[in-house]
């Protein structure tokens, strides 16, 4: 073949080849969907709160027909897709949503990941292809060492400070917890650089020298890349070792007084702490006791998100049941029990549940009976659930 057709084709299949992947991505024209496309669509990526994890179209409930025919009217108002699935996420959370749209930002939860393990992956080769000594920093390691002792000492002067600036009305109790983890998250890095400079220097024969200086930091930083790439999460852990010397002593913070804090306050807190479950648990119980179930219902969601935890299953039962989703409520209250035995606030509602909700007294017998078994059972609960028991024919 010439020398001029070869040069030609060289040119022209890559062209052609371009033309093609392009011819294909362009955007055709499409019929825009109707109304009642659009809100089948968005009940299909939208969860309901109250049925077990199933999307408002597919839930067969009452409570998903009134979500949906909400949806249907913000259709009907002109609202977009984003503002819709925005308006279940503000009342129900991130959870409300079945997946991370492809809309908007919604992209960097589902690129983001990839992204993370790719700079990952790169730094931890490139911190296995590097060799050499250790990098001293800060020049001296004695000077160093007596820097950082400087710093833990000024850090625990710090924190014994704090319970004297609570007694003296400078701060809340809110924000000691938080001054003390702040303290403590900037003592950690230091006793892990002292650690470091105590460590007998490698000798020659050891292949592998301990990496310190921009080598550890770049190797710290592609393992941290490729956990937050595979998890999609990032987790802040304080460590506490006892390195040899003295620890230093963090006070443990006053305990809340949940009678008396509001709804605002405790939001502030579980926003600054929202890894607590049992601080998110409170604030759960507290908006059920001020009447406000579907915020109750965000919290208790955002605690299971984070483990199965037996109060919150049991609220979420008793709620389910309230109502009128009954095989929810069931599941979450078996699921309760059976993480959590004899437990005397799911074993109620589990024989309520059972007595009054299927009609089935027979059923009820048992957890009744291991209620009565209960100590400290509030007389009120024990009466009428003797009743119950009787009525039900139950030994008693």
């Amino acid at each position: 073949m010439p020398d001029a057709v070869r040069r030609f084709l060289r040119v022209l299949v890559p062209a052609v080849a371009v033309a093609i992947i392009i011819a294909g991505l362009w955007p055709q024209p499409s019929v825009a969907p109707s109304a009642a496309e659009r809100v089948d669509t968005l009940a299909s990526n939208i969860r309901c709160p109250f049925c077990g994890g199933e999307s408002i179209a597919d839930a067969p409930s009452q409570i998903a027909r009134d979500l949906e025919a909400i949806i249907a009217e913000q259709v009907a108002e002109g609202r977009t897709d984003d503002e819709v699935y925005a308006f279940f996420e503000a009342r129900y959370g991130e959870s409300a949503l079945m997946d991370p749209p492809l809309l908007g930002w919604g992209w960097v939860l589902w690129v983001g990941p990839l992204v993370l393990l790719a700079v990952g992956g790169y730094a931890i080769a490139r911190r296995r292809r590097r060799t050499g000594t250790p990098v001293v920093v800060g020049g001296s390691p004695l000077l160093e060492r007596r820097r950082i002792e400087d710093q833990l000492a000024q850090i625990a002067v710090d924190l014994g400070e704090l319970d004297g600036q609570v007694a003296a009305g400078e701060i809340d109790d809110a924000t000691r917890f938080d001054l003390a983890a702040a303290y403590e998250a900037e003592a950690a890095p230091l006793r892990d650089r002292l650690a470091v400079l105590e460590r007998p220097p490698a000798t020659t024969a050891d292949p592998s020298p301990t990496p310190t200086g921009p080598d550890r930091r770049r190797a710290l930083i592609g393992a941290g890349a490729m956990l937050a790439g595979v998890a999609v999460v990032s987790f802040a852990v304080v460590r506490m070792a006892d390195d040899g010397r003295d620890a230093i002593e963090v006070p443990t913070p006053p305990p809340i007084d949940f009678e008396n804090v509001t709804v605002d306050e405790l939001e502030n807190v579980v926003a600054r702490n929202p890894e607590i479950v049992g601080m998110r648990l409170a604030l759960a119980q507290l908006y059920m006791q001020e009447g406000d179930v579907s915020q109750a219902v965000v919290h208790f969601g955002e605690v299971l998100e984070r483990e199965r935890n037996p109060e919150a299953l049991a609220w979420l039962g008793y709620i389910s049941f309230q109502v009128g989703e009954l095989d929810s409520a069931r599941n979450y209250l078996t699921e309760a029990l059976t993480r959590q035995p004899n437990y005397p606030q799911a074993e109620w509602w589990l024989a309520n549940l059972l007595y009054y909700g299927y009609q089935e007294p027979a059923e009820a017998v048992p957890h009744l009976e291991t209620l009565l078994a209960a100590p400290d059972l509030p007389a009120d609960i024990r009466a009428e659930a003797e009743a119950m028991l009787e009525a039900a024919g139950g030994t008693g």
